[in-house]
This record gives C-alpha cells, sequence and structure tokens, in this order.
C-alpha cells in the first residue's frame, strides 16, 4: 500500500479529486461568458454533483497527512506550512500580476495593493489548509487533555456559525470539520483495507444510498459560494442557514465516503488493464497541488475564449489537456531547487 512512505490509496483519491476540480472549474469558464456571468453552472447537476462534495475529500485527506505533525511545536508547524503553502502563494500572485501588467497599466501603488488582495484571498484552499493546520497545532501543544480538546473544537465549531464571513473566511470555516475529521481518522485505510466483503458492501451501499437521497435537495443556496456560512451572511434568516450549513456538511462527508470507498475499489482491483491508468491517476494525485494551482490560472484563458453554451466533451477534453500542461509545467519547475520551493513549496527537510 505504500511505496516510498506515501499511500498509495491517498494518492490515488487526490488524483480523482484533482480531475474533479479542474472538470467543475472547466464547466464553470469553458462554457461561455454568458453561462459564467449569469451564474447557470450553479444549476447544473454534474456541477452540483462535483461541488457537493470534491473540496470536502481534499480536507479530509489533508487533515489525515496533518497527523504526521502531530508532536511537532505551533512553530514548528508554523514555519513547515509556511515554506510549503504561503510561498508558493506568494510566488504564483506575483507572477498572475505581472502577466496581467501587459494588458493593465499598474501604478506601483495599486499594483501593490493588487497584490496583497489576491495574496490574502487566492488560492484558498491552501490558505484553508495552513489555518486548520495552525488551529489544530495551537490546541494539540495548549491543551492536553482529549476530553478538553473535544471541547474546544466543539465550541469553535459553534463560533463558526457567528463569526464574519469576509476574506474568504466562510471557505475555511467550511472546510474545517473535514481537515479535523480526517486527522482524527487515521485508522481507516487499515479499517477499509481489511474490512469483509459483505460488510464493505453495506457500509457503500448505505452510504451511496444516503448521498443520493442528499444529492436531490442540492439547491442555489446549498452553494458555501452563494449562501456563505455565518448565520448573519445574506437574507436567508438563521435558523435556515444553520440548517444549510449542517446540510452541507452532511452531505459533504457523505460523498467523501462514497468516492473512498469506490477508489479503494478500484485500487484493490489488480487487473493490469486499469494498471497504467491507476499510475497516471497516482501521478496526476501527487501533483495536485501544482495542478490546482497551474489549472486555475488556465481557466482565466479559458474564460476569454470565445465559446458559447454547455458542452460536456469540451469541458472534459479542456479539462484533460489543462492537467497534462499543468503536469509538464510542474515537471519543468522541479528541475530547479529554488523554483520548485517557491512555486510548488517542496523543499528538503532537515
Amino acid at each position: 500500500m505504500k511505496a516510498n512512505n506515501r499511500i498509495d490509496l491517498l494518492d490515488l483519491i487526490k488524483g480523482f479529486a484533482i480531475f474533479l476540480v479542474v472538470f467543475g472549474h472547466s464547466i464553470q469558464f469553458g462554457s461561455g461568458s454568458d453561462y459564467l456571468l449569469n451564474g447557470s453552472f450553479f444549476l447544473n447537476p454534474v456541477f452540483s454533483f462535483i461541488y457537493s462534495f470534491h473540496m470536502p475529500l481534499f480536507m479530509l485527506v489533508s487533515g489525515f497527512l496533518f497527523y504526521k505533525y502531530r508532536n511537532e511545536s505551533i512553530s514548528e508547524v508554523f514555519i513547515s506550512k509556511s515554506k510549503s503553502l504561503l510561498i508558493p502563494i506568494l510566488f504564483w500572485q506575483l507572477i498572475y500580476l505581472l502577466f496581467t501588467l501587459i494588458i493593465n497599466d499598474y501604478t506601483p501603488l495599486l499594483f501593490l495593493k493588487k497584490y496583497i488582495a489576491s495574496v490574502i484571498t487566492g488560492l484558498w484552499f491552501l490558505w484553508a489548509v495552513f489555518y486548520s493546520s495552525l488551529l489544530i497545532s495551537i490546541i494539540n501543544n495548549v491543551i492536553k487533555s482529549n476530553k478538553n480538546k473535544k471541547i474546544a473544537y466543539c465550541i469553535i465549531f459553534i463560533l463558526t456559525f457567528i463569526t464574519p464571513d469576509s476574506l474568504n473566511l466562510s471557505l475555511y470555516k467550511y472546510m474545517l470539520p473535514y481537515f479535523i475529521i480526517g486527522y482524527y481518522c487515521q485508522n481507516t485505510i487499515t479499517f477499509i483495507k481489511n474490512i469483509n466483503l459483505l460488510t464493505y458492501i453495506l457500509i457503500t451501499t448505505i452510504s451511496t444510498s444516503t448521498f443520493l437521497f442528499l444529492l436531490h435537495y442540492f439547491n442555489y443556496d446549498s452553494y458555501i459560494y452563494t449562501s456563505g456560512y455565518s448565520i448573519f451572511t445574506g437574507s436567508i434568516d438563521a435558523i435556515k442557514h444553520i440548517k444549510i450549513d449542517i446540510y452541507r456538511f452532511i452531505i459533504g462527508l457523505f460523498g467523501s465516503v462514497v468516492m473512498i470507498l469506490i477508489i479503494n475499489l478500484i485500487d484493490n482491483n489488480k487487473s493490469r488493464l486499469l494498471l497504467r491508468t491507476k499510475k497516471a491517476i497516482k501521478y496526476i494525485g501527487v501533483n495536485s497541488l501544482g495542478i490546482y494551482i497551474i489549472s486555475g490560472y488556465a481557466m482565466s484563458i479559458l474564460s476569454y475564449l470565445n465559446l458559447n453554451g454547455l458542452n460536456y466533451g469540451y469541458s472534459l477534453i479542456a479539462s484533460l489537456i489543462i492537467i497534462i500542461l499543468s503536469v509538464v509545467i510542474i515537471q519543468v519547475i522541479k528541475t530547479n531547487v529554488w523554483t520548485k520551493y517557491l512555486l510548488l513549496g517542496i523543499y528538503k527537510k532537515k
């Protein structure tokens, strides 16, 4: 299951998840300006399916992988995560803004303001992982009792409903519970790898049925991007908002569980036909951070193309091309120790 200290199943999960990220973005940005500007993608059933769980799935994996930092100090976690997450944010946003100078005439002050704003709000998932990592590290180092840790997490969960949603806080609050769950589910892989077939089928059937039932009620307000997280956000009353937040959390969790169970079946399949495909998906998973970053900028280009309406075939082809190009760029970046560090957060740990 492990190769070079990596867990194959996790790389496979990340590979599938990053494909869903790119495919969802291709539907959003690659279906024409009208489709994008009037928000029609929010009502697209495939888009709804993907967005009901794809980022929670990523966050569960991120939390699971963070467990290795459990004995590190707050400063050690801060430095490590700053190097692997914040440094790439700083340099990618700088590169992107420098490219925009081709079509925009910014004054130095305006450029600085735009850069600071783009750093704070851009590549939000990396920020979500950073903040979640720091929060768990603080709780681990400050609170020693497991009972008190649980109380602290419950208090934080309650506070997420009443704190502001500004500066992407809604997204970070949405992701936090999945990170915590992933962190505390260290025996999950052993469990699903050793469970008997009948129990596996039963769990998969119940989880899939529940997810599909919940998906039937997924609508415009279910997106974190449209309704936010705080009960004081928008025109939705507090009780309804809490219901939306809880529903969004539950469907994200069940959707992630279903995908993990299905992907595990694929991982266990030793067919020679699937071997190369699995290897390619795992390779994509290994490079998921770089693909997430580069594909996001590629979508800006895709949105400028003169496209007319939704076409799943085009979205699929666009997704595959973007992933392939991203991987090529990543390999070029990895040829130099400094670009690998500054743009991908990969550095030699002491």
